[in-house]
């Protein structure tokens, strides 16, 4: 399902001054430089989650395997090796999820996208301007869809825990 892009903003230039329209570029092409990197290290950091939870889902794959294994396996024990396991492998798909690519916008243009605008260099950059807020509204947009899928992994894997301590605790009581 495509997200919805953002409305155009087209601001009244009438009374914006050319040295106002400098400075109003100049800080909308710092913004958007700044989505772009708080994008990227986004990307790495569910990356780098992805990783981590889904070798803690592996390696409780392999600890009820291993009870599993024995001659008279505790179903509570390995049950709780296996739930949390299967929460953990659903957040790191949740960090995968949000690390994969979507839209995203970077700076800069295509000199044959702007030729037509270039003799008029005040009209030119107020385009620019006008653009680069849709581009960072865009970006802003992804960000927030990437940061909530990392807080409902966080949420998953704090509940595999918190179910797989519990499982834990209720197998000790039960043996004791």
């Amino acid at each position: 399902m495509k997200r919805p892009l953002p409305r155009r903003w087209t601001p009244d230039w009438t009374d914006i001054p050319e040295p106002s329209v400098e400075y109003l570029l100049q800080e909308a092409k710092e913004h958007l430089q700044g989505t772009i990197d708080l994008g990227i290290n986004a990307d790495q950091r569910s990356a780098a989650l992805c990783g981590v939870f889904g070798g803690g889902a592996f390696a409780m794959f392999a600890v009820s395997a291993t009870v599993f294994t024995i001659s008279r396996p505790n179903m509570t024990l390995i049950y709780s090796a296996l739930l949390p396991g299967i929460l953990l492998l659903i957040a790191c798909l949740l960090c995968a999820r949000a690390a994969a690519p979507e839209d995203f916008y970077g700076p800069g243009y295509e000199p044959a996208r702007l030729i037509t605008a270039a003799s008029d260099p005040i009209w030119m950059k107020r385009y620019v301007i006008e653009d680069i807020q849709y581009r960072i509204e865009a970006n802003r947009a992804e960000i927030n869809r990437e940061a909530r899928l990392v807080k409902w992994a966080f949420r998953v894997a704090v509940t595999a825990m918190l179910a797989g301590t519990a499982l834990f605790l209720l197998a000790f009581y039960q043996g004791a």
